[in-house]
């Protein structure tokens, strides 16, 4: 069935007015076809990185990085939503950093014993990506309170090694976990 079928019959019995209808019935099925392209949400994970760039100007994205992954990129867009809702707000700083880093987290003041409304955010990411790092902060100002001051930023780094271990005169392999903690602080301003 075609839109043309779906016109009443006073448009597709009457000659003066049957011309006009199919071509306004050819202009409708064109733009059904491209409807698909309206459905933004559930294509984030189809929408090219340009695409993706555009969107991020358009919602006004303010972390969002043009350097990132696409990947990224798109944890961002689609994070962008909730923390917009919930903007200023321990729950938004941590959604935008779990955008970039899986396992992240703040920690606020009074959970550390720390100034009141100071926080901290906690990181666990392996990359050592200086550039990554401090576009973290810029994240975390968009997204926290006005009043809230990050006092840290600490980067916990997992690495499993081999070492040997000597008994007597058999080695023995064992794996070992590494827990490395950095921590960087940056100036609030």
């Amino acid at each position: 069935m075609s839109v043309y079928d779906t016109f009443p019959p006073v448009l597709r019995n009457d000659s003066y007015f049957d011309g006009a209808a199919r071509a306004i019935a050819l202009k409708l099925e064109e733009n059904i076809s491209l409807s698909e392209y309206a459905l933004v949400y559930s294509r984030i994970d189809g929408l090219s990185e340009t695409v993706l760039d555009t969107l991020a100007y358009d919602f006004n994205i303010g972390w969002y990085d043009y350097s990132y992954s696409i990947e990224e990129k798109r944890n961002i867009i689609k994070e962008a939503y909730k923390i917009f809702r919930f903007i200023g707000t321990k729950y938004a700083v941590e959604t935008a950093l779990r955008s970039i880093y899986p396992v992240a987290f703040v920690r606020e003041w009074f959970e550390y014993g720390g100034k009141p409304y100071h926080f901290k955010a906690e990181i666990h990411d392996s990359t050592n990506d200086r550039e990554k790092c401090m576009k973290t902060i810029q994240k975390v100002r968009f997204t926290k309170n006005v009043r809230s001051i990050l006092e840290e930023t600490v980067y916990i780094a997992a690495a499993q090694i081999k070492a040997d271990a000597f008994g007597g005169a058999k080695t023995v392999g064992q794996n070992i976990n590494i827990h490395c903690k950095a921590v960087n602080y940056f100036e609030e301003g």
